[in-house]
């Protein structure tokens, strides 16, 4: 009897054990690379759910709370979108307050009752504040340091870095997210020489970094690959900008150079501008002058993909993201750029592309809402050499292509933009190809150089462009055997089969170049087309 009272209280036991597991919720969620800032908060999240409770499509919330639980903000997903990142999908709060503590609820819904994943106190970080003159330049260096990544550094008169060239090869700053104002003082002698991919001033803006009222005079960059697949960001004040919250305002560069010397690599990341690499944020009131030149000698470069467009080579910037606003910049300087290939450093079945902009090699903008308005670009462009050969033959190639797209400011457009003004020479040389093993190959490169003063080469879905203008100037091109050629007035190729009304562009003065036709409309004055006196352009140009 005893027996069977044993086996019932078990039985029962276990009833209720497993009803009880079936009530409990055991899926939890984790913060990973948790990146507080000054005044925003990025991290990533993971969900965890090995008894599978949450449906793919139901909604995980994500709360950020002020320590007396009033909401902050609040953000949303669900547990497919979160699983399907390898390492989590990304969440950033912004617009809070410094040095402040928030808790961190990650909550969803199960069996209509709501649900905690997580709860977790997270951040903001405190901001330093640095003052600097040339008696304490090396705290210069301190913005290397991870404590002060986020602080606030004034300059409080001019910074000479003359005879400190080895100090500032240890002391590369490779991600600065704080604030830097120069307050008009310059910073003078500077020289870079490192074959890191990310280099400038600042190697890398990320989020909330804010550049403003500083003079760059007599900076060096100084760069060859360290490997056969390197990336290459490249600028006189940064390389790379990675977030939209980055401002860039009221800069000049002056008396500067970037010589990026035997450059070979297979990577399709290589971005390269006077100002900067790649910008994803906001840039305003630039000028950078004639005293500036940027040199590339290179060998393998510009390999592409349908997603990256190959090389982009600016005298602002290489390449302009979908993200960035750039207006009021004033550029000029020289753009040298050499392509030597040779039977060991060369094609090797890969598509090369290189984009050569007198403002931007590449700009890729929403064409809704206009990106790129108010630049004056006098960049000279000269192209020295362009001699590719095989070195390799590839299999299962179709078909691969070398394609050089050269314009005044873009060398590879597709957005909306308005008042640009391009006033310089362009000069390009006899494109050779050397074809020793090409009878060993199943497919054939094709081989195209597009040239205008104002845009190289702009696809069907380049959006618009209003008022652009080209001044004077010319274009030289060398008679071409092994490339086909489409070189314009003013736009290269573009497939843009038509233009709206609104889209007026045309040159003024005389035009020299090496066409047999000169297309476009001729304008007597600049103000015939920037009709408002008041303009920017107006203003500016001299």
């Amino acid at each position: 009897m005893k027996k069977i009272g044993s086996l019932f209280i078990a039985i029962l036991l276990t009833v209720v054990l497993v009803s009880c597991s079936k009530d409990k919720f055991t899926a939890k969620a984790e913060v990973n690379d948790l990146e507080p800032g000054r005044v925003e908060i990025s991290f990533k999240l993971t969900v965890t759910d090995e008894d599978n409770l949450i449906a793919d499509d139901a909604q995980i919330n994500v709360i950020l709370k002020e320590m007396d639980d009033t909401v902050k903000s609040e953000k949303s997903s669900n547990k497919a979108s979160i699983k399907s990142e390898e390492n989590g999908e990304s969440f950033q709060f912004t617009n809070l307050k410094e040095n402040t503590k928030y808790r961190l609820v990650v909550t969803t819904t199960w069996k209509e009752k709501s649900r905690k994943l997580l709860e977790r106190e997270v951040s903001t970080v405190a901001v330093n504040e640095v003052r600097l003159t040339q008696a304490n330049i090396d705290d210069f260096f301190k913005m290397k340091e991870s404590s002060f990544r986020y602080s606030t550094f004034i300059l409080d008169g001019d910074l000479d870095f003359t005879e400190k060239t080895d100090m500032i090869k240890d002391n590369l700053i490779s991600d600065f997210r704080g604030i830097f104002d120069g307050q008009e003082h310059s910073i003078k002698n500077y020289t870079i020489d490192s074959t890191n991919s990310s280099l400038g001033l600042f190697g890398q803006l990320g989020s909330e970094a804010k550049i403003s009222n500083l003079v760059l005079d007599g900076i060096t960059v100084k760069t060859k690959t360290n490997s056969s697949s390197q990336s290459k960001y490249i600028g006189i004040l940064f390389g790379q900008n990675s977030s939209s919250s980055v401002e860039i305002k009221n800069i000049t560069i002056k008396n500067s150079q970037i010589n990026i010397d035997e450059y070979s690599s297979t990577s399709s990341y290589f971005r390269v501008g006077i100002l900067g690499g790649v910008i994803n944020g906001k840039i305003e009131n630039v000028t950078i002058e004639n005293t500036n030149t940027l040199t590339i000698k290179a060998n393998k470069i510009g390999s592409f993909s349908s997603s990256t467009n190959g090389a982009a080579i600016g005298g602002v910037v290489g390449e302009i993201t979908s993200n960035a606003s750039v207006k009021n910049v004033v550029n000029a300087g020289t753009i040298n750029l050499s392509i030597e290939q040779t039977k060991d450093k060369g094609l090797e079945g890969t598509n090369a592309k290189i984009n050569v902009g007198g403002f931007a090699g590449v700009s890729i903008s929403d064409i809704n809402e206009t990106k790129v308005s108010n630049v004056i670009s006098k960049t000279n462009i000269l192209v020295d050499k362009l001699a590719f050969s095989i070195s390799k033959v590839a299999t299962d190639v179709k078909s691969a292509s070398v394609d050089l797209n050269i314009g005044g400011l873009f060398g590879y457009f597709n957005g909306k933009t308005s008042n640009l003004i391009y006033e310089g020479n362009i000069t390009v040389p006899k494109l050779t190809y050397v074809k020793d093993i090409e009878d060993e190959m199943s497919y054939e490169y094709r081989r195209v150089i597009r040239v205008g003063s104002l845009i190289g080469y702009t696809p069907a879905s380049a959006g618009s462009f209003t008022n652009l203008l080209r001044v004077n100037g010319k274009i030289t091109i060398a008679e071409q055997d092994a490339a086909n050629l489409s070189a314009n007035t003013l736009f290269g190729y573009s497939e843009i089969k038509s233009f709206g009304s609104n889209e007026q562009f045309g040159y003024v003065g005389e035009i020299t170049d090496s066409f047999t036709e000169i297309k476009g409309k001729q304008y007597a004055t600049v103000e015939e087309l920037f009709k408002d006196n008041e303009s920017w352009i107006i203003k500016n140009y001299k």
